[in-house]
């Protein structure tokens, strides 16, 4: 099965496209959700965590993800080590979950960090969602309750979409003007067509 990576900064629409996508029966996969899922399962990951970050990362036994969050997003040697230890597993179940029989016709993994931790090369394909700074902004101050300087932290610490364009095969522009239907739809045929 062909596996489609889709990425997009914070507040870009990336989980608006993948609900569509899930909709024409694509399976769909959220690295972030699977990182969290490895922290709290993974005896080698929760050992090595709470080796760097102390007992207070875990919560009844459960990560605390605010917590992690902030040593993460502000620190770039933290935010480095983390992705090396919990990255190489979360596209291990990927390519496990690609490798079985499966009705749908391609499989999406949404992932922030698609392109900063070096996977995209690993897909058949991949997506990126943008959208204008100020729109994006925006949509996680109304849904996160966030600062606008903790958003612009994370947004920082991801990169620019200038440089997610150069490695993108698809791009989708989600800026609230231009109808984003259209967009989805002709990449899912062009997929369907290379199958």
């Amino acid at each position: 099965m062909k596996m489609i990576g889709l990425t997009g900064g914070i507040g870009s629409g990336k989980t608006l496209v993948t609900h569509f996508l899930s909709n024409l029966n694509v399976n769909v996969y959220q690295a972030d959700l699977i990182s969290i899922v490895l922290l709290a399962t993974d005896h080698d990951i929760k050992q090595q965590i709470i080796s760097w970050f102390g007992e207070e990362a875990y919560h009844n036994d459960l990560p605390d993800t605010e917590f992690l969050a902030e040593q993460i997003f502000n620190d770039p040697v933290a935010r480095e080590q983390v992705n090396a230890l919990v990255h190489p597993k979360v596209f291990n179940f990927f390519r496990e979950m690609a490798s079985k029989k499966n009705p749908s016709p391609y499989m999406i993994v949404e992932s922030a960090i698609l392109f900063e931790s070096g996977y995209y090369k690993d897909f058949d394909a991949t997506i990126l969602v943008k959208a204008p700074l100020e729109v994006r902004i925006e949509r996680v101050l109304k849904r996160e309750g966030m600062t606008r300087e903790k958003i612009l932290t994370r947004m920082n610490s991801q990169w620019p979409d200038s440089q997610k364009e150069e490695l993108a095969d698809y791009i989708i522009l989600n800026d609230g003007i231009m109808a984003l239907t259209p967009q989805i739809m002709a990449i899912h045929q062009t997929i369907m067509e290379a199958n």
